[in-house]
């Protein structure tokens, strides 16, 4: 499996640290039922500013993990404000995070630029070029479309003890960030846990009940 090189970073829980942020843990009613893009999008720059070199002022207070869970809530209630705007109960969509993120790589001159959506045959190929480079890739389980009223569910997964998957939730219209992948799998963190998406089930699923726009990535790459 095609891993990111580093620790994802840990939040702290309830009772235990987190793989990443939780929504379910905001203490804003907001955050809680549309925050999962200003999650994936902060567990990204976090992840960028510690292991890739793109630093900034923004999260230079972070420090070590697990990260505190108020000071987490706090970037992130700052990100929302300043970049990444959320319209409860919608939430955002990939065009807009990746216009938020290309206004906040901006503003502290990071050489990075962000885009919502490449090719379907070049998906999981974008995926694993990323991932080969060190960085989280933000993911859209996409909403039901044409039939909007549908309640068509993307599978999460589990690894089981003896290597195996196992069903643990399922969930559409949502945000999640891509930390692995192999020929069958790609490995994620959503609601501060680490899930395993089959590929196949995931292009189904696109075509299916959703679209491939929708179902698709917030390709990052660096420039001059």
């Amino acid at each position: 499996m095609t891993e990111l090189k580093h620790d994802y970073p840990a939040v702290q829980g309830k009772t235990a640290p987190c793989y990443g942020g939780c929504q379910s843990h905001m203490s804003q009613k907001a955050l809680r039922r549309c925050g999962c893009g200003l999650v994936c999008a902060l567990d990204m720059l976090l992840y960028l500013h510690r292991h890739r070199g793109f630093s900034t002022p923004f999260l230079a207070d972070v420090g070590s993990d697990p990260i505190d869970a108020a000071l987490y809530e706090q970037k992130i209630t700052r990100l929302r404000r300043r970049w990444l705007p959320i319209v409860y109960p919608l939430g955002t969509s990939g065009l807009a995070l990746a216009w938020g993120l290309n206004r906040f790589f901006r503003k502290f001159r990071l050489p990075l630029r962000a885009k919502w959506a490449v090719k379907w045959d070049n998906l999981f190929p974008t995926i694993d070029q990323m991932l080969q480079r060190d960085m989280p890739v933000i993911l859209a389980v996409g909403q039901s479309f044409p039939r909007i009223w549908r309640k068509d569910k993307l599978t999460f997964y589990r690894k089981t003890a003896d290597g195996g998957y196992r069903p643990s939730n399922a969930t559409r219209a949502h945000f999640v960030n891509v930390t692995g992948m192999d020929d069958c799998w790609l490995q994620i963190s959503s609601w501060g846990s680490c899930y395993y998406i089959n590929r196949e089930e995931f292009c189904q699923f696109a075509k299916q009940y959703s679209l491939r726009w929708l179902c698709n990535i917030v390709s990052v790459q660096e420039v001059n």
